[in-house]
């Protein structure tokens, strides 16, 4: 029995040295990340041309308009797919809401086609696309809230003519949306909401404004 134990120690002591000379082996070197920083680009008109760049090659994304701005405010990256939030200005100088799937734009329905309404936050969670931010009623009050595919859902402010939604994110069954809401004296007040529930937050001085402008749940 011990000469049968030492007869395998030897033959896999020699299957481990025939395994690292093999030629052509090598250790693999690690995988180098791709970055992607979305934004927008000044054309020589001063117009902000909406687009990312892609390990540092810039790739544009067709406006409502040409002659006038729009931004991309977030990037998801889902599989092959790449979806940039934010808004385009379309002839009529009003900020449309929604967001370009692989380069194709997607608006989404404001309260008023006449006043402006941004994207300021994107989430994609399985099939569903979240995106998240404000729309301006025809009375010019910035109602904070975000469309799940397509659809508008309001969330409640505390009274003032500003709320919008900074940060989203989609835990489970929960949405978080932080940024932050104007109250009756006009101060903007820091804080979340949870499923549709404000959660206010203490600032350093309940005087002057604060806004969440980041979201993080674990």
């Amino acid at each position: 029995m011990r000469k049968l134990r030492l007869a395998l120690m030897c033959l896999l002591l020699i299957s481990v040295v025939l395994g690292c000379s093999q030629p052509g082996s090598s250790t693999p070197s690690p995988s180098v990340p791709t970055v992607y920083a979305a934004g927008f680009s000044d054309n020589s008109s001063g117009v902000d041309v909406p687009g990312y760049w892609k390990d540092g090659t810039w790739n544009g994304l067709t406006p409502l308009s040409a002659t006038e701005k729009s931004d991309v405010y977030s990037l998801v990256v889902s599989g092959n797919d790449v979806y940039a939030g934010g808004q385009s200005t379309n002839s009529s100088g009003v900020s449309v809401p929604g967001y370009w799937k692989d380069g194709i734009w997607n608006g989404l329905t404001p309260l008023s086609a006449t006043q402006s309404s941004f994207v300021q936050s994107l989430v994609v969670s399985g099939s569903d696309v979240y995106a998240a931010g404000y729309s301006t009623n025809s009375s010019g009050v910035e109602v904070p809230g975000y469309w799940k595919d397509g659809t508008w859902n309001g969330l409640t402010s505390l009274g003032g003519t500003f709320s919008g939604v900074q940060s989203l994110v989609v835990s489970g069954n929960d949405v978080y949306a932080g940024g932050a809401s104007t109250n009756s004296s006009g101060v903007e007040v820091p804080g979340y909401w949870k499923d549709g529930t404000w959660n206010g937050l203490t600032p350093l001085d309940t005087t002057k404004g604060a806004q969440v402008t980041s979201l993080v749940v674990q």
